[in-house]
């Protein structure tokens, strides 16, 4: 069994204010059934490693850390023109690759610090944190 470092009422309103210095709607009555069940899941899964302690939000909302299973971290900064030309890196058929070097142009890491976790719950939750990050506002 985890135990949480935060409680579940604060972890919400840290998500909230992640997504608020992000700019990232949460107004789930805009959003298609699929759009809603899609924010849901990603937002039960940040509260979850909030309060695990594994993903912090800065007071501005804006700066998110996140702790990998081995002790790394990656200090995510919001999404801009790059991150977004980073997606195009290795082609349409390279959704992942694309996808890991948006991850590292926001932690302004190389790409292949990415790759090289070994723990998949790491690297579910950075690719979500990135889905949420770069998905439609």
């Amino acid at each position: 069994m985890t135990q949480y470092k935060v409680d579940e009422e604060t972890a919400e309103q840290e998500f909230l204010r992640m997504c608020a210095g992000r700019r990232i709607d949460t107004n789930i009555d805009d959003m298609s059934p699929r759009e809603r069940k899609d924010f849901l899941s990603t937002k039960a899964e940040m509260v979850r490693l909030i309060r695990q302690g594994r993903l912090e939000v800065a007071e501005d909302g804006v700066k998110v850390t996140y702790r990998t299973y081995c002790g790394q971290s990656f200090t995510l900064k919001k999404a801009g023109g790059s991150t977004f030309l980073a997606l195009e890196t290795h082609g349409p058929d390279k959704r992942i690759a694309n996808l890991y070097e948006a991850l590292a142009d926001m932690a302004g890491v190389p790409s292949k610090r990415f790759s090289a976790l070994e723990e998949i719950g790491d690297i579910k939750a950075l690719t979500a944190l990135a889905g949420l990050f770069l998905a439609p506002q």
